[in-house]
Order: structure tokens, then sequence, then C-alpha cells
């Protein structure tokens, strides 16, 4: 069974006294009765396109007025589309599943516009910004915002804004790496003290290898540190070979 379709219960399956299946039935009244579009289309929320479109044809078969009696399928069929349109298409996906509705042409053009401001503040471009900025002095003379102290303290958030992202990017696998090792900790037997020791000395030289990365004056002393502690497991372990 594919985890990412729901099926329709099985127990639905003859038609009633309508003529219509229990099952067409079933999933006509749930297209109508929500407001989620994955339910609508019977996936779940991480399915992947294809299997998207494949409920959707399915879907689309059982609600279709020209083969279905139903006399709600017409508004089913209306409601089905607009769940695919929105769903099918990446950018239109990641923003429903961001602001959990569909995102219409006047919010669109906000969230473009959002966007090639943060472009430009980020290329180190303010004009757009300091016209707003220019604009809320204008309402409010009284706030004395100077141009070149606006500038500098825009300035001073792009220079930030562009550390923090060098440093998750040099630091995600790092981190992920350490994550990975506590839970292989949580995972061993309390009586597993080699093993807890092993795992403990892997997290220590992950740590110092991030302390040194985010503070790179003096970086280099704090790495050293890591030839020590493989010291340390020698000592421990009474072998030649560190933990891995």
């Amino acid at each position: 069974m594919n985890p990412y379709i729901r099926k329709p219960n099985p127990a639905y399956s003859k038609p009633n006294a309508t003529g219509i299946p229990p099952a067409d039935e079933q999933i006509i009244s749930e297209i109508l009765s929500t407001e989620n579009f994955y339910i609508r289309l019977g996936v779940a929320r991480d399915a992947p396109t294809e299997l998207v479109r494949r409920a959707y044809l399915r879907r689309s078969k059982v609600c279709h007025p020209d083969r279905q009696s139903h006399p709600l399928a017409k508004e089913a069929f209306q409601r089905l589309n607009d769940a695919y349109s929105t769903i099918s298409d990446p950018n239109h996906r990641r923003q429903y599943d961001m602001y959990g509705k569909r995102v219409n042409g006047s919010e669109q053009t906000f969230a473009d516009a959002l966007q090639q401001v943060i472009d430009e503040f980020l290329e180190g471009h303010y004009d757009t910004l300091m016209s707003i900025i220019d604009h809320i002095q204008s309402l409010n003379p009284e706030l004395r915002i100077s141009k070149e102290g606006a500038r500098h303290v825009l300035s001073s958030m792009r220079d930030f804004c562009l550390w923090s992202g060098k440093c998750w990017s040099a630091l995600k696998f790092e981190i992920i790496t350490l994550y990975e090792i506590h839970s292989d900790i949580q995972s061993l037997s309390y009586f597993d003290v080699r093993g807890r020791l092993c795992k403990a000395a892997r997290l220590s030289k992950g740590l110092i290898s991030l302390m040194a990365k985010i503070v790179p004056v003096g970086g280099y002393l704090i790495e050293a540190q890591i030839p020590m502690v493989e010291r340390v497991e020698v000592y421990l372990f009474s072998s030649t070979t560190v933990c891995r």
C-alpha cells in the first residue's frame, strides 16, 4: 500500500439506491467538506508530484460531471481542480504549505515585491528601503532619522545577515553530525560504558571543531586540543586506535 495515497473504505463498493457507488459518494463528500487541498486530492502532505498527479486523475474520474450523476459532482470537480492547480505547481505548493491557503494574485505580487527588496538589501542596494525610511520620517518628523545613521544600520544588518548565512553554511554539517552522535548515545544501553565513552569522545572532538569554526581568531588553538582528546581515548581503551 502506498503511504502517500489515502485509500477509500473497501466496504463502500456496491452502488446504493441512487446508483452511485458509496465509495464515489464518500470521495465526493470528502472533497466538498474540506478546505485542505491534500485531503481533497487524497494524498499525504509530502506526496511526490507524480503521485499527486495520479491521485488527481483517479479522483477526477470519480467526480467528473460528464461521468458522474451525483448532483454535486460539478462543484466537487471544480474544488478538486482548484486543489490540483495549487499543489501541482512547486511555487504555489510551497506558498500553500507556508500560509495554509492559496495565494491570490495580489498576495503573489506583494510577495514578489518583498522578495525583490530583500534581494536588493542583501546585494547592498538600499534605495528602496531608504525611500521607505524617508516616507516614515515625513509622517513622523519627531523621529529625526538621519540618512547616514539609517544607512549605517542597514549596512550593519546586512553584514550580520551575510555572516549568519556563511556560519550556517559552514556549520550545518557539524551540527547535524553532533545531533547524530547525541542520538547514538541515547540509544546505547546504560551498561555500555565503553560505547558511551567512545561516543562522548567523538562528541567532544565535534564540539571542539565547531568552536574553532565559530571563533576564527585563535581557532587553531582550539582545534589543537583534538589530539589531546584522541590521546585520552587511547589511554581509556588501551588501544592504538581511537573511537570512530
